[in-house]
């Protein structure tokens, strides 16, 4: 999996973040490399600002309203590879961020994450 540096809203069509926050969108490419199956969901991105860790957002709706085209919840079969964007909600001053990937307890993935 790569993603490359997000690009932070005030607000994405009709969504708004709370208070004191933003919309951090970061596009990512994920690719199965030798795994029968890989079940991809958006949902299992996680991201860590100032040791806080973030669930993602649901803006599948809007970001397509503005253009972007978001991750979408597959299974990726050995070769297979797709890309999109996903969305969290952070603080305004986020400017250092992390993001993993939590595989569930009973899946054994090698998941590594790189720069595009």
């Amino acid at each position: 999996m790569c993603a490359d540096d997000g690009i932070s809203k005030k607000k994405i069509g009709y969504s708004e973040p709370a208070p004191g926050k933003i919309f951090l969108l970061i596009p990512v490419t994920v690719e199965n490399q030798g795994y029968e199956e890989f079940p991809l969901s958006p949902y299992q991105f996680k991201l860590t600002v100032d040791k806080v860790k973030y669930d993602s957002a649901y803006l599948s709706y809007t970001m397509s309203q503005a253009g972007l085209v978001p991750l979408e919840s597959v299974e990726l079969q050995d070769g297979g590879k797709i890309s999109g964007y996903i969305s969290f909600e952070v603080p305004a001053s986020t400017t250092d961020y992390e993001l993993s990937y939590d595989t569930w307890a009973w899946e054994d993935y090698d998941v590594k994450l790189r720069k595009c």
